[in-house]
């Protein structure tokens, strides 16, 4: 145990992310039996007292070793670039990234939202330059279930503003407003489920969609926006 935590240290993760590990490792070695001896204890101390000392003396300490990398809207038209938009599927995938992305998404969310979770709205956006401000399409997104509240205690609703027809291409209004047509074009339910959907007609498989990527700001769902074609 303690070679993990040094371990972890060299890493440079934060020390209360190798306290919360080397804590939950220890417990499980305890109830199985096999307590850390007090030499061992000893050792996880010092590491964690010269872990939290070099954060202290380092102001360039990058921090948190788990945080991702952020994604930019690069990134996003990048990865929006690979999708053919004239097809169910692209237009299905194309969403998935767009909704993940504005709401700084985990990539195993998009696929919990259901339609009856996603409501179109007007917002008023002010305007910080020229004073008054502008109402513009919004979507609603109730967010009923994520890694963070898996068992769905709680309910959270992030509102998603339409972009500039600059952005037109990275607008969740305009993807969502795309593949709605397309549910109602093929007379689709409203509460199946996401990601694991078809593009090619009911009970049908479909290969997975693209995925946003992890959450990197501190910013969480049964039915389907993205792909809901399997009831």
């Amino acid at each position: 145990m303690p070679d993990y935590c040094a371990h972890l240290a060299r890493q440079r993760h934060p020390v209360e992310t190798i306290t919360a590990y080397v804590t939950t490792l220890s417990n499980l070695l305890a109830v199985n039996g096999h307590p850390l001896a007090e030499q061992d204890r000893y050792l996880i101390r010092a590491v964690l007292a010269s872990r939290s000392l070099e954060v202290a003396t380092d102001p360039g300490d990058p921090g948190d070793a788990l945080q991702s990398t952020a994604c930019t809207r690069a990134d996003l038209r990048a990865m929006l670039g690979t999708l053919d938009r004239s097809t169910v599927r692209g237009k299905r995938d194309a969403l998935a990234l767009v909704l993940d992305w504005h709401m700084a998404g985990r990539s195993c969310e998009p696929g919990a939202i259901g339609v009856h979770d996603v409501r179109e709205t007007v917002a008023a956006v002010p305007d910080l330059e020229d004073g008054p401000g502008v109402e513009l399409p919004a979507l609603v997104v109730t967010v009923r279930r994520s890694k963070t509240n898996p068992h769905g205690k709680r309910t959270d609703t992030v509102r998603l503003v339409a972009q500039t027809d600059a952005d037109a291409d990275l607008c969740p209004v305009r993807a969502y407003r795309a593949w709605r047509a397309v549910l109602v074009e093929h007379g689709c339910p409203t509460r199946a489920r996401c990601c694991g959907g078809s593009t090619g007609g009911a009970g049908s498989a479909a290969p997975a969609g693209a995925r946003a990527g992890s959450r990197t700001t501190a910013a969480r769902r049964p039915g389907s926006v993205i792909a809901p074609f399997r009831t």
